[in-house]
């Protein structure tokens, strides 16, 4: 939805292109190429890649990948959650878990180490099990009406001090919006500011912060 609310106040709606991959991007005399899956040519002076979890077009190591796994479960009205907090325990792997306006239950973490693009379904449906055991020993009251109605994974990026890679990277003109960590869509926001005030040379206290080139 939030995409999509900015796709459509966009001031320059005719410039956006459904369904299109940047294959490869090549330095020129003037800036850059980027090479689309259709073959077409964009060229610009200044790359922001801020392409979430495919992290194809980034340097190595910069972020890790794991796989998070999530349960949504029949609504439960019955069941109360003192200010509809969001809990979350300190385990490992750890939990976290919220009441929705439904009164569903949204239950997730059991998180894996990404081993490549493709996530196994065989492993995703046992840590969907085990997170609907937790959730009953939980609440051992509601275990008999606790049902789960809907369950996805999703990648989930991660730097060694747990802050996003937005800023210039080492490549000239070529910039990271990359929101890593637990606060991606707070990232987002501060993203924008910065590389913002980084083309218009202003000075920004989160630029280091946040640098791609930052020592971890």
């Amino acid at each position: 939805m939030f995409t999509k609310q900015l796709i459509e106040n966009a001031p320059n709606k005719h410039n956006l292109f459904e369904n299109t991959k940047i294959d490869k991007i090549e330095r020129t005399e003037n800036g850059f190429v980027a090479i689309t899956n259709f073959k077409e040519r964009i060229y610009c002076k200044k790359i922001v890649i801020a392409t979430g979890y495919n992290l194809d077009l980034i340097e190595q190591n910069l972020c890790m990948c794991d796989i998070s796994y999530t349960i949504i479960t029949n609504p439960l009205p019955e069941l109360k959650i003192k200010n509809n907090a969001l809990v979350q325990d300190d385990k490992e792997p750890y939990h976290y878990m919220r009441l929705l306006p439904d009164a569903r239950i949204i239950f997730g973490g059991e998180d894996t180490a990404s081993k490549g693009k493709n996530i196994d379904e065989k492993v995703a449906k046992k840590k969907y099990r085990k997170l609907y055991k937790d959730l009953c020993k939980m609440f051992p009251d509601f275990a008999d009406k606790i049902r789960v109605e809907y369950s996805f994974c999703g990648y989930f990026g991660w730097t060694d001090d747990n802050l996003g890679l937005i800023g210039e990277s080492k490549f000239k003109d070529i910039y990271y919006m990359i929101s890593c960590g637990a606060n991606g869509v707070i990232n987002a926001f501060a993203g924008a500011k910065i590389l913002l005030d980084l083309f218009s040379g202003k000075e920004n206290p989160l630029i280091p912060l946040f640098s791609p080139t930052r020592e971890t």
